[in-house]
């Protein structure tokens, strides 16, 4: 519990729960790890899982951090638990109420570290991927149900993510209202292709980020327009247009 100098109370952390593994390792002279083959003389995290409640006047957070799934590398110097998570629900609290406005989860996995050798460097052929995902609600009195979904991967050979995902959607009495989704992906030369789409009446927009033009499409077939990247102007194939900005 923290409180300020009068003895307010400013925020309270309560521990719900939690649970630690350890699994044995070695350690050589300097300190550095090695898969269990001899004599254990050390460990290294598990698996482990915190369940939390933070409090502030007007608001609280409640959820829980896991991290588990551990992998050595191939070399058998390296380890690491290859899934994280953290899932909960932000509230805020009024004359004793408690309103839910954001319920989410946000997730990091590690998909061939068991291939990656850490004696060697990180290259194009000794690598492994990082996916990140966060999927969430958002609620709001008398306003339409948001649902967001974030998505990317990258190798460790990168310098940035090459691709990801945004997903976008709102609901109104449980009925779908809009729903845009947008990816994105580089190249090998390092320019990035964006698609837009609007999937309840299926117009899409795919275009590079050095291109000034891109054409709007309907159900994926058809042409309808062509949007100008620089002036933002859409213009349709009747010749009528609007501004995108």
């Amino acid at each position: 519990m923290a409180k300020d100098s009068a003895g307010a109370t400013l925020s309270t952390l309560q521990v719900k729960s939690a649970s630690l593994s350890e699994i044995p390792v070695t350690r050589d002279a300097q300190g550095r790890i090695a898969a269990p083959g001899g004599t254990p003389n050390g460990s290294e995290l598990g698996v482990a899982s915190l369940d939390v409640l933070w409090s502030i006047p007007g608001a609280e957070f409640e959820g829980r951090l896991a991290a588990g799934s551990p992998v050595w590398d191939q070399s058998g110097v390296r380890y690491l638990p290859t899934r994280v998570s953290l899932q909960g629900r932000l509230a805020n609290i009024e004359a004793g109420v408690k309103t839910d406005y954001l319920q989410g989860k946000a997730s990091v996995s590690v998909a061939g570290f068991d291939q990656y050798s850490a004696l060697s460097p990180t290259s194009a052929s000794n690598f492994y991927t990082v996916n990140a995902t966060f999927s969430g609600n958002v609620t709001a009195p008398q306003r339409p149900l948001l649902a967001v979904t974030l998505g990317t991967s990258w190798k460790a050979c990168e310098d940035a993510p090459k691709t990801a995902t945004l997903e976008y959607r709102s609901f109104s009495g449980g009925s779908p209202r809009a729903a845009i989704s947008v990816a994105a992906n580089v190249d090998a030369s390092g320019v990035a292709t964006f698609t837009l789409t609007e999937t309840m009446k299926g117009i899409s927009v795919t275009a590079r980020e050095d291109a000034t033009s891109a054409d709007v499409m309907s159900g994926g077939t058809t042409k309808i327009g062509v949007l100008d990247a620089n002036s933002g102007v859409l213009t349709f194939t009747d010749n009528s247009f609007v501004s995108a900005f």
